[in-house]
């Protein structure tokens, strides 16, 4: 599947927007994983997290006692964590390539394994994530992940939203292929400057989508 350019995924304003508004599912992974670890006996040890955006999920694990390795192809993302969580380790580059330490614990949120981005994405190229996955983890390990699947727009394969803040305007338009097969995303953003003009930003977001079987 044919994707973006690296260079064209999460640049500075679409990573800063994100960290800034739509971080709840990374906090919400973050507890969920905390409390599943501590229930397998695992207060420590190391977790490695592939996408891992602008660090809040890494953040809230170093915050918990565990050490915390990330991998972004956004070299943004990648810049915000550091400063979000000091505590861990950040690499940029694809997940796909990503060495993957003994570990308590592999997470993938918000679509990670899903994005085109890299064009190698696909049903393989998830298979043998899993498989690495499944080798680096220690007994009890958690592999903690969503994926983006077929129809999540409805019957006309279609959606569109909205966000208006006080200093951004984003708009997403999202298509799904007529095969179920990929969704591309059309995102524009416009940002207040220091001198009260607006500056346009636009990103276009490729998704392999799975079925869920």
């Amino acid at each position: 599947m044919s994707g973006v350019s690296a260079h064209d995924f999460y640049g500075p304003e679409q990573a800063s927007i994100h960290h800034a508004a739509f971080g709840d599912l990374a906090e919400t992974a973050a507890g969920r994983l905390v409390g599943e670890l501590h229930d397998a006996g695992h207060r420590g040890g190391t977790v490695v997290d592939l996408g891992c955006g602008s660090g809040i999920l890494a953040r809230r694990l170093t915050d918990a006692g565990y050490a915390v390795h990330g991998v972004d192809l956004a070299a943004d993302m990648i810049e915000l964590a550091r400063r979000h969580a000091p505590g861990a380790t950040f690499e940029q580059g694809s997940l796909l390539d990503a060495a993957l330490p003994n570990a308590v614990a592999v997470t993938a949120i918000g679509e990670a394994l899903n994005y085109a981005t890299d064009v190698r994405v696909g049903p393989d190229a998830l298979g043998e994530v899993f498989r690495r996955v499944r080798t680096s983890l220690d007994g009890g390990g958690l592999f903690l992940f969503d994926v983006a699947t077929p129809g999540r727009h409805g019957p006309d394969r279609v959606a569109n939203r909205f966000h208006d803040r006080e200093t951004w305007t984003l708009f997403m338009r999202a298509v799904e292929s007529d095969d179920a097969t990929r969704l591309d995303r059309y995102i524009t953003i416009f940002r207040r400057a220091e001198s009260g003009s607006y500056e346009r930003t636009d990103e276009h977001h490729v998704l392999c989508l799975y079925e869920p079987a």
